[in-house]
């Protein structure tokens, strides 16, 4: 089967994190968010919710085992944690790309032949 799913890198306190992105993920981050508000707001209102990329960049970083919850995040974003996080526009660009990374690939179609036998008169 073709992998539909792509990992991704995220930073996180100056550290990088591998994020292997599978079902459980999408699953986690989807019971918090729901993805598809989320890209029509960013699309409609021209900025998506904050507090929502905030919860899906903590799942994800908790996925890789860092012990990170979602308000420290968020409170990254306006500067409350100095000495860890990232500005409100790297996670806005990163979020773009894990929004991107949690939409699954569709695999490629498979062309099923058959040959078909013809009766003969």
């Amino acid at each position: 089967m073709a992998a539909i799913y792509t990992d991704i890198e995220i930073e996180w306190a100056g550290k990088d994190y591998a994020i292997k992105v599978d079902f459980e993920v999408i699953r986690k981050v989807e019971q918090k968010v729901n993805l598809a508000a989320l890209s029509n707001r960013a699309v409609v209102d021209g900025a998506p919710c904050l507090t929502s990329l905030a919860i899906i960049y903590a799942t994800l970083l908790r996925s890789a085992g860092v012990d990170v919850q979602d308000s420290d995040v968020y409170e990254s974003m306006y500067g409350a944690n100095d000495d860890s996080g990232m500005t409100q526009s790297e996670l806005i660009t990163a979020s773009a790309m894990v929004i991107q990374a949690l939409a699954p690939r569709s695999a490629p179609v498979k062309k099923k032949t058959t040959t078909r036998k013809t009766k003969q008169k």
